[in-house]
């Protein structure tokens, strides 16, 4: 099956140091990968794309990543709501505020999972493999 991944980071190394791991992780079939900036391109999207996998910085100019992470999850209870087939995303906050305040802060916001920077991918595909194996 095929994945669908945003990610959502002002710094554009990072976007595609996760952008070229994530294609290289789902390269059979071939994962669809997207990356935003800021919080209203990673909004526009998230509409468009539906995506399986969530991965955002928390510090983002125009729309900060709690923001974004709450108004995702409205989303998908509106979708939900109208009884629209769609599964949620995994969302998984990467940042460099500090540990404490993510690990409190991202659960509030609707993340299912929070990561600090710097962040090694095969870290955050090790959460997101422990977190798909929890919603089951």
């Amino acid at each position: 099956m095929r994945k669908r991944v945003l990610i959502v980071d002002d710094n554009a190394e990072h976007c595609r140091i996760f952008q070229r791991a994530f294609e290289k992780k789902y390269s059979d079939p071939i994962a669809d990968v997207k990356t935003a900036l800021d919080g209203r391109d990673g909004w526009n999207i998230y509409v468009e794309l539906k995506p399986d996998i969530v991965i955002l910085d928390v510090m983002l100019p125009v729309e900060n990543g709690w923001e974004l992470c709450k108004k995702i999850r409205a989303k998908e209870e509106e979708l939900k709501k109208r009884q629209e087939d769609l599964k949620p995303a995994i969302i998984i906050m990467v940042t460099a505020i500090g540990s404490n305040l993510n690990e409190i802060s991202s659960p509030l916001h609707g993340a299912d999972g929070y990561m600090d920077k710097p962040t090694d991918p095969e870290d955050l595909f090790r959460v997101i493999k422990r977190i798909e194996s929890e919603t089951v």
